[in-house]
């Protein structure tokens, strides 16, 4: 049944036109309508509502309860806003909102949102009032719509990855507001109102266009957590001392060439990040935060050495100064006694100072990409669990590395060892041992004590065999065994029931290992995967070798 009621005067729907159980279609176009009756999402069989050219202020919420509507036409109308409850109407095929009194924001939604992008924006408005929190991230938004003022009690919201250009001053409307992620749009300046936020405690204006610390910034007191990186930022002003709640400041991949001395009063800083500035020494104000316990100056390539003050940084856990041209690591550091990570690779380092091994928490560290000819004294930091020296100089082991106890993963590839010591057999917790691109000409037996070993690279370098006690590495599954000088395949490997990669290529065996092959061709699914090289595709060339 339809019924079409256009061009009347009508100014009311009675409620009771639910009673009309069998009525598909309801056409109200050009009366005089300001609202309709909450029945209407209660009709079973209703599939289209026409109600063009009335006064309708706004819809009632109840339309979402039907299961039934796939047809809403409500153009020429006095609507300012839509019931948030509409994003499940899944069903809904056609919503026609043209011509009402949106503002630009919602109107431009309405006219070129597709329904279910305007969907998603109203679930989201709807869990907003629900959770106080607001998450529109990547909804390729210009501006974050003025309706979301009407949600006084909102704490969080999430505006990342849009289009935004400028933040609107009645953003001041949101006192509760005290997390705002703006990251990935194109901001370039941010409306002083925002500082009237007085909850602000999370502020992350990552990758925009600033090329100036926002002034309103300075003033928001109870900011703790702040992230400025990717941006074009050249300066720090002064003023941001007056944040004195702020524990964590990330101003990676700017344009800084110094840092203001006003930074020494952050004394709840906890986390500094600076990688990738044009810093051009290791600012001496970082040294003033006593209580800093991570910085990172990685990716600076004129800073040149750490500065001595950094003996005051006595709670400082992690410090990360990868690629910045450091020549030597001062004396200084075996202060830091609370470090648990020092990262300083891809330097220019030749010699770590004996200091370094009262570093006694000390858990990761990478001293890789240097060149380091001897062996660091750190052998009695008993809780070192990862230790990378891959790309230095090193031609010898000391003896007493078999302190390590804690060891898991021990990286010396790429450097110019010819043995290893027989005390490396203490190493019982070691799972991950890297040792390619080496000189090493025969392994002890006692590597056969490494039980815990998952991988082993020992590929391009000079060994003839490998000892029988490495049957005993049964968690094994993954040995690299290529470009070495190899004859005959080691015996072991047949024992080896974890192993899952193989590399034995460019070697001089010219015989195929000692193998279970009908695993080997199982059906991929369940077969080992043993990586040879080639090996196995000719084994012999003219002088009797493998061409591998």
């Amino acid at each position: 049944v339809d019924l079409n009621v256009s061009r009347n005067n009508i100014k009311e729907i009675p409620t009771e036109i639910s009673r009309l159980t069998n009525l598909i279609r309801l056409f109200l176009t050009d009366n005089c309508l300001e609202s309709l009756p909450d029945s209407l999402g209660h009709m079973p069989t209703l599939i289209k509502l026409v109600c063009n050219r009335n006064g309708l202020q706004e819809l009632p919420s109840s339309l979402a309860i039907s299961k039934s509507l796939t047809d809403l036409k409500f153009q020429d109308n006095c609507l300012q806003s839509l019931p948030f409850e509409l994003h499940v109407m899944s069903q809904l095929k056609v919503l026609n909102l043209r011509g009402n009194n949106f503002d630009g924001k919602m109107e431009e939604m309405v006219s070129e949102y597709s329904l279910p992008e305007l969907f998603h924006f109203l679930k989201q408005m709807y869990y907003a009032v629900k959770t106080n929190v607001l998450l529109l991230s990547a909804q390729r938004l210009h501006t974050i719509p003025g309706i979301v003022k009407e949600l006084e009690n909102l704490r969080q919201i999430d505006f990342s990855q849009n289009l935004c250009r400028e933040v609107l001053p009645s953003i001041a409307y949101l006192q509760n507001l005290s997390d705002l992620n703006l990251r990935g749009n194109k901001i370039k300046d941010l409306p002083f109102e925002l500082c009237l936020c007085k909850c602000m405690k999370v502020l992350d204006l990552g990758e925009n266009k600033l090329k100036t610390v926002p002034p309103c910034i300075c003033n928001m007191a109870s900011l703790s957590f702040l992230w400025l990186d990717k941006n074009k930022v050249a300066e720090i002003p002064q003023d941001i001392a007056q944040l004195e709640f702020l524990s964590f400041l990330c101003i990676d991949y700017c344009r800084l060439v110094d840092l203001p001395s006003q930074v020494r009063m952050f004394q709840r800083m906890k986390n500094l990040s600076l990688k990738s500035n044009r810093l051009v020494q290791f600012p001496s104000s970082i040294c003033e935060i006593r209580g800093l316990q991570e910085l990172n100056l990685s990716e600076t390539p004129n800073i040149f050495v750490i500065h001595d003050g950094i003996h005051m940084l006595e709670g400082l856990v992690s410090l990360i100064m990868n690629n910045c041209s450091l020549m030597r690591v001062t004396t200084n550091i075996g202060f830091c006694t609370s470090l648990k990570l020092l990262s300083i690779s891809e330097n220019t380092i030749t010699n770590v100072p004996s200091s370094i091994s009262k570093l006694t928490n000390l858990n990761i560290l990478n001293l890789s990409r240097n060149k380091i000819c001897f062996f660091p004294k750190v052998t009695n930091i008993s809780v070192l669990q990862h230790l990378n020296l891959s790309y230095n100089e090193i031609s010898t082991l000391c003896l007493e590395i078999s302190d390590m106890i804690s060891l898991t993963e021990l990286n010396l590839d790429h450097n110019k060892i010819s043995e290893l010591p027989y005390t490396i057999a203490a190493l019982k917790n070691l799972t991950e041992l890297d040792l390619q691109h080496n000189r090493i000409l025969s392994l002890p037996d006692a590597m056969g004590d490494l039980r815990k070993l998952i991988e082993l690279r020992l590929h391009t370098n000079r060994l003839t065999s490998c000892p029988p006690s490495m049957i005993f590495l049964t968690n094994l599954e993954v040995l690299t065994l290529r470009g070495n000088q190899i004859a005959t395949p080691p015996e072991f490997l047949s024992g080896l029931e974890n192993l899952k990669t193989l590399t034995l290529g460019k070697n001089k065996q010219n015989e195929l290992p000692s193998l279970d092959y009908e695993l080997l061709f199982q059906p991929k699914n369940d077969a080992k995967e043993i990586k040879a090289n080639h090996t196995f595709s000719r084994l012999q060339s003219e002088n009797g070798h493998s061409s591998c």
